[in-house]
């Protein structure tokens, strides 16, 4: 059956439905693109002339709604790679809970004229946790100073660790044996990795 016959708007004594037009052309089409290179060529030029048949229809053809969905299956694209489940530690848990427990601090905290952990002084002790290993952890906590800074000191298993934090500056001492490290450097994740470096001596 042709095309030019199918959708033809001359008038005959033969009226056709839409669906028959339908089903025509996808019989020819099946016999033109019968390899399965053409598989999705064929099914999407039918839904454009199922489309075009309910909006375009000539006035001698019935139109025909009843006819079923397409379904056009679309091939997942494999992800490449391996997904990765990380879990903060239970000690790095707890110093996120110890730095929240200190933004809450008002003023006067020790009864006197202590003043509280100043914002800045909070994000930079939050980078020091980001940047340290769980290693160095288990035996830490985050003390507020009373100048608005932030201690962070434990016990390492070769050594003892203190850390004081403010707006700008990390002043470090870490002393075990007869090695000691000590520095006063400006905080960033650099100068955090640097000291995370040294403290594997340590743990």
């Amino acid at each position: 059956m042709e095309l030019e016959k199918l959708i033809s708007e001359e008038t005959d004594d033969n009226v056709m439905s839409g669906k028959e037009i339908f089903e025509g052309i996808e019989n020819m089409f099946d016999s033109v693109f019968s390899t399965k290179k053409y598989k999705t060529i064929t099914v999407v030029v039918l839904m454009a002339t199922q489309l075009l048949l309910q909006d375009n229809i000539p006035n001698n053809i019935i139109v025909d709604n009843s006819l079923p969905s397409i379904e056009l299956p679309i091939p997942a694209m494999e992800a490449k790679g391996k997904l990765r489940v990380v879990e903060e530690s239970v000690d790095r848990i707890r110093l996120s809970e110890e730095l929240s427990n200190l933004a809450k601090i008002e003023d006067s905290w020790d009864n006197q004229c202590a003043k509280r952990p100043t914002r800045l002084a909070l994000h930079n002790a939050s980078i020091l946790l980001a940047g340290l290993d769980d290693a160095v952890l288990p035996k830490c906590s985050f003390f507020p100073s009373n100048d608005a800074g932030i201690y962070f000191q434990g016990h390492l298993n070769n050594g003892k660790l203190t850390v004081f934090l403010n707006d700008e500056k990390m002043a470090y001492v870490v002393k075990g044996g007869t090695e000691k490290l000590t520095a006063s450097v400006t905080l960033n994740r650099e100068s955090v990795e640097y000291l995370n470096v040294g403290l594997k001596r340590y743990v």
